[in-house]
């Protein structure tokens, strides 16, 4: 999924219901892309165990936490249709 969203932004953007666009992404460790907002959403797998992390960065830590929540919710519904 995340190589794929790599390969799309726009599915992942979609897919996640993150507003505005994908201003650029970075796959060294994972996928983390910068919103047009500024926001910044990292999603990567554990080295460790059958994870998957989420991490944001927003205006505030209440927005950041509902980037995180949003997104592993929607991760969630992807993988289980």
């Amino acid at each position: 999924m995340i190589v794929s969203w790599a390969e799309n932004l726009n599915a992942m953007l979609e897919s996640l219901h993150l507003p505005g666009e994908a201003v650029s992404a970075d796959t060294t460790d994972g996928l983390r892309v910068t919103l047009s907002s500024g926001d910044i959403v990292h999603l990567r797998s554990s080295g460790n165990a059958p994870e998957l992390r989420c991490y944001a960065e927003a205006g505030n830590y209440l927005q950041a936490k509902a980037l995180v929540n949003q997104c592993l919710e929607r991760v969630n519904k992807v993988i289980n249709a």
